[in-house]
């Protein structure tokens, strides 16, 4: 199985069943050594707010949905357990900026 990295979206599994997707925050040099990794759930709720990324069909998604900033988590690295698709290359910035929307910094 492959490993997560930045600005991918990965499936979820909670013990006894799965949960949402989530795009992956966590800078790709650390991911390798940490067990936790920070991400952004995903939401078919999008409310194109400064703190959502917008994701669709382009990055390899079923549905138009939003990750949301505002609800970043640490997340177990183990339970991503599958690949959903990834943000198309021209918005790899867009984590970064909504980030900063969501925490001020």
């Amino acid at each position: 199985m492959s490993r997560p990295r930045q600005d991918e979206v990965w499936w979820g599994e909670f013990p006894g069943g799965q949960g949402p997707s989530y795009l992956v925050v966590t800078g790709d040099q650390a991911i390798d050594v940490l067990r936790t990794v920070l991400v952004a759930p995903l939401t078919r709720t999008a409310r194109s707010i400064p703190t959502e990324v917008s994701l669709g069909p382009d990055d390899g998604l079923p549905t138009e949905c939003a990750a949301t900033m505002d609800n970043a988590l640490a997340f177990p690295r183990s339970m991503l357990v599958r690949r959903m698709g990834a943000l198309a290359p021209e918005w790899r910035s867009a984590p970064c900026a909504t980030w900063s929307a969501a925490t001020g910094c």
